[in-house]
Parts: structure tokens; C-alpha cells; sequence
């Protein structure tokens, strides 16, 4: 399960911006028939949310002592 999550947060970081927000405009509005203010709250997440995991996974791996299953 770890290894699908790790796939998808690593495409959804290596994923352009304006790809992101086409993807998600054509997914959450056409397909999903969600509001417009939905779809600026999802996508937004969507942008932020691999930065934000990237980021504290590097902070945790920084602490001396701390490892992680042999990744």
C-alpha cells in the first residue's frame, strides 16, 4: 500500500501545474459535476499536498537516528 501512495505522490509532484489544474478541471467539474469553488479547493490541495510530503519526509529522514525501511 506504501508503494502505491509513494507512486502517486511522486507523479503528482513531477506533474506540471497547468497540467494539474487541466486534469483537474476536466475531472472534478465535467466528470464529477462538482462546483467551481470545489474544484479550486481540490486542485489547489493537489498542488500543495506533494511539496508538503516531500518535504516533511525529507525533515524526518535529517534527524540523526531516524531511519526509514531501508529506502
Amino acid at each position: 500500500m506504501t508503494d502505491v501512495i509513494e507512486i502517486n505522490v511522486t507523479n503528482l509532484a513531477r506533474r506540471a501545474s497547468i497540467g494539474n489544474g487541466l486534469l483537474a478541471l476536466g475531472l472534478f467539474v465535467y466528470k464529477f459535476g462538482l462546483s467551481k469553488h470545489s474544484f479550486s479547493w481540490l486542485d489547489t490541495r493537489d498542488v500543495i499536498l506533494p511539496v508538503v510530503i516531500v518535504a516533511t519526509r525529507e525533515a524526518i529522514r535529517s534527524i540523526p537516528g531516524v531511519h526509514s525501511r531501508g529506502r
